[in-house]
């Protein structure tokens, strides 16, 4: 059109570049090899292939789920008693992870919400009541501070292991 934008299988584009699929059999979009080998496609029912690694700026794969507390990137979050809702952790309480500032992947991307890693790295708020955390050290829900995590001094479970040492008394 005469704004620049490309419409393919119909007369109006909405974006810079649109493709209508009219049919539910074939592949929306190839890119081939000189073979005729698809390196990468978006089959007709969105689903993403590719030959090649699939490169992003993020570490982590999330997954969205609705929040009853205002969440900030690095709280370590559970599950409220009742509902799939998410607010910050605290000790003794079931981790379902932390919520990821830059997720490589988002999985349920359609709901409304926050992203949770579920795995790969992320930021996490840290304390250290429980000792100065190091690299390597394991980690824990903190037992005084909502949503943060703290060195696993003794036996219990883990959330994940420390990628870099924490100097400040609470820190991400």
């Amino acid at each position: 059109d005469e704004a620049g934008n490309i419409a393919v299988g119909t007369t109006t584009s909405g974006s810079r570049f649109d493709i209508i699929q009219t049919s539910t059999t074939t592949d929306l979009f190839r890119i081939l090899t000189t073979n005729n080998e698809a390196l990468f496609k978006i089959d007709a029912q969105g689903g993403i292939f590719t030959l090649g690694t699939l490169t992003t700026t993020g570490t982590a794969v999330a997954e969205m789920y609705p929040a009853t507390d205002i969440l900030e990137a690095g709280d370590v979050v559970t599950f409220a008693t009742t509902t799939n809702d998410i607010h910050k952790a605290l000790s003794y309480e079931e981790v379902v992870g932390v919520i990821s500032s830059n997720p490589a992947i988002i999985l349920n991307g359609k709901e409304k919400g926050v992203p949770v890693a579920k795995s790969g790295s992320t930021l996490v708020k840290v304390t250290n009541e429980n000792g100065l955390i190091k690299r390597g050290d394991l980690l824990t829900v903190s037992t005084s501070t909502p949503g943060h995590a703290m060195k696993l001094a003794a036996n219990g479970t883990s959330l994940g292991r420390a990628l870099t040492s924490a100097e400040d008394a609470t820190t991400t």
